[in-house]
């Protein structure tokens, strides 16, 4: 789900948002029940991107406002869980993380993510742009030897 308020008439047109994801996971036992997404577009929660949806939920408040006429700033801040304690966390392929499966990993809160994305539309052809976000591990990542992470990418594009 994702649902927000556009303020048009303050300076930069400000807009609040709020992001809420669900994605089942597994109980245990011999049947697998976690929900899988196929083919996710990537990044699915928010840009570190280390999760497909699988076993987790989150919210996501997010301000997007424009200081330039074509200057785009979005600050997020995504609160991730597993949706059950008893089944792992999953990367790119439904590749299970290890360790975050059984009785290592009791935790539900992965962590919380803080991302700045700027997009500079330099003309009607080209765009640049930066993203720099922090991933805060939390107890079901730090459980089973996760850290936290870093991530930063600057990035052009163009279009004829």
């Amino acid at each position: 789900a994702s649902t927000g308020y556009k303020f048009e008439a303050a300076p930069w047109t400000p807009r609040l948002g709020l992001q809420a994801n669900y994605a089942s996971g597994d109980k245990g036992g011999s049947t697998l029940g976690t929900f899988n997404a196929l083919y996710p577009r990537l990044p699915y929660f928010a840009e570190i991107s280390m999760l497909v949806p699988a076993n987790v939920k989150d919210v996501r408040p997010t301000l997007t406002f424009n200081p330039l006429k074509n200057v785009q700033v979005v600050l997020g801040y995504d609160m991730l869980w597993r949706a059950s304690t008893a089944d792992g966390l999953y990367g790119s392929g439904e590749s299970l993380f290890p360790g975050t499966n059984g009785a290592k990993v009791t935790g539900a809160r992965i962590g919380e993510e803080t991302s700045l994305d700027i997009r500079w539309r330099v003309d009607q052809h080209l765009s640049l742009g930066a993203i720099a976000a922090h991933l805060e591990a939390g107890p079901a990542l730090a459980q089973a030897g996760g850290k936290s992470v870093n991530f930063g990418v600057l990035f052009a594009k163009y279009k004829f």
